[in-house]
Parts: C-alpha cells; structure tokens; sequence
C-alpha cells in the first residue's frame, strides 16, 4: 500500500451456502485511478461493491480499507452499511 491508496481490498471471500462469489480477492484503488470492474453476470462485481459497503459480510481473515478525510485508513468492515455511506463509499 502507498500514500495515495484510497481502498485496499484482501483476502475478501464472499460465499453463499456452497457458492463462492468472491474468493480470496485483493485490489488497490489510488487517488486519481479510473478502476473499472467489468465481467460476465455472475462474476461478482456487484458481491465485491456489497462485501465493500457493508451489505455482506465477508469470510473472517479479509480486509477492506478505506483512506478516510483525515487521511488515516479506516477498517471498512468495523462500520455499519449506513455509517460507511457516510464516509463518502456507496453503491
């Protein structure tokens, strides 16, 4: 991770019964970045959005972060979807 990461994604593992939506997925996104997320339907995207804003909780072990306004990385899977929203990350 660097200075000018904004969200750091690892480990993030999304499963619903015996379906894996998201296994074991990292990213950075850094400020200035256009990210994009692009696939088929039933890839994940919207699973990795969900796992990011709170909606879904991922398997223990992932880490999702966030460069909060003061510039310190905030621990995204500590909050609330209403209370990550508020820091300016929504769907």
């Amino acid at each position: 991770m660097t200075n000018d990461t904004v969200l750091q994604v690892n480990n993030l593992t999304v499963q619903f019964g015996g379906v894996v939506a998201c296994d074991n997925l990292s990213l950075e996104v850094h400020q200035g970045e256009l990210f994009a997320l692009i696939g088929p339907n039933g890839a994940g995207k919207t699973t990795l959005v969900n796992a990011v804003t709170g909606i879904y909780e991922p398997k223990p072990g992932a880490s999702v972060k966030f460069r909060g306004r003061n510039g310190e990385m905030i621990d995204l899977l500590a909050y609330r979807p209403h209370q990550i929203a508020r820091m300016g990350v929504a769907r």
